[in-house]
């Protein structure tokens, strides 16, 4: 059923994409039962413990993966420099956060392009 509505949505121009990936019901068996043209990255794959460890593991495989399938690829929560660098360095062009730029009014971001 799901599928059919997505199928649907393509048909008329729409792009599928699944937000907080890594948390919730975003999960890999989704990505098996459900086509989508982009994947959110949830921002915890990202921060706190174990992001020098084992989320950069996690993360890079990740990332190739989603690469393999096709799949288009927004890191969400960029906060550092070292976290953009490494993303980019794995093949993430896609990102978003603190880094980048806080949230702003309409008005503010009118002003700044």
């Amino acid at each position: 059923m799901l599928n059919k509505t997505t199928d649907t949505l393509r048909s008329y121009g729409f792009q599928v994409e699944m937000d907080d990936f890594g948390s919730g019901y975003s999960s890999l068996n989704m990505l098996k039962e459900l086509s989508v043209d982009r994947i959110k990255l949830d921002l915890r794959f990202l921060t706190g413990p174990g992001f020098e460890d084992k989320g950069q593991i996690i993360l890079s495989y990740l990332i190739q993966m989603f690469q393999l399938l096709g799949i288009d690829l927004l890191a969400e929560g960029v906060e550092t420099l070292e976290q953009a660098n490494f993303l980019k360095e794995k093949g993430c062009v896609e990102m978003q956060g603190f880094y980048f730029h806080k949230p702003m009014s309409v008005i503010d971001f009118e002003d700044i392009i």
